[in-house]
């Protein structure tokens, strides 16, 4: 990941941030549409969830030129999310919808540039968290 997208995700990260809370509300609701089955996995009060969320998330973009500790971080969050039965194929819908959540979330700022930078970062995530969860299997 390059400057220019780290550049461009912290820019587009603003615009959206005011408006966390409905985006993501939006994020779940498309992700169990998409997989009802996904619902079990969390609570039924998707409150304190939706905290977490906008936490890590803020977090993580606030450490996006560092990436040797958005890694770290993220194979913490992969070995909990191993715990919670979540498998490795399951990081490719979440990436969908989350891709999909960010383009609403952005209207008309949304870019193929913009796509081409998150899809990277979440990527990289992934891939963290992926592999810190294998390891704990």
């Amino acid at each position: 990941m390059d400057y220019r997208q780290r550049k461009i995700i912290k820019s587009s990260f603003a615009i959206v941030r005011p408006r966390m809370k409905h985006m993501m509300a939006d994020f779940y609701d498309r992700l169990f549409t998409r997989r009802p089955d996904y619902r079990t996995l969390f609570p039924d009060d998707m409150a304190t969830q939706h905290v977490k969320f906008i936490q890590f998330f803020s977090q993580l973009i606030g450490m996006i030129d560092h990436l040797d500790s958005v890694n770290e971080s993220c194979r913490v969050l992969g070995r909990n999310h191993a715990g919670y039965g979540v498998q490795p194929e399951d990081y490719d819908v979440v990436g969908v919808v989350l891709l999909e959540t960010l383009e609403n979330a952005l209207g008309e700022e949304w870019s193929s540039d913009l796509a081409t930078a998150w899809a990277e970062l979440y990527a990289t995530i992934s891939s963290a968290m992926i592999s810190a969860s294998r390891q704990a299997a």
